[in-house]
């Protein structure tokens, strides 16, 4: 797998990865080796008021590598648990 620039990887949409490069995610290897929960809570800190749940949910389909619209509730689920708990 290359490493692409954030801005390059499908799925993710300029404005994401403008703020992706702003909390230092500036490549694809970035955001698999730290996660999606940590990649949301990194955004979240930083925009509180403009990062939804729809990021974690984009950030997830990019590092498993499918749409946005199969990541399932029982996913979504446990993504709010990690969330929750703290432990990404």
């Amino acid at each position: 797998m290359s490493d692409r620039p954030i801005r390059l990887v499908p799925g993710i949409g300029p404005t994401t990865a403008g703020w992706l490069e702003a909390v230092d995610i500036r490549f694809e290897s970035d955001l698999r080796r730290i996660g999606a929960v940590e990649a949301y809570w990194r955004l979240k800190h930083r925009d509180p008021d403009r990062v939804s749940l729809n990021a974690l949910w984009c950030l997830y389909a990019v590092i498993e590598d499918i749409p946005m619209r199969a990541v399932d509730a029982e996913t979504k689920s446990r993504l709010r648990a990690q969330l929750d708990s703290g432990n990404p």
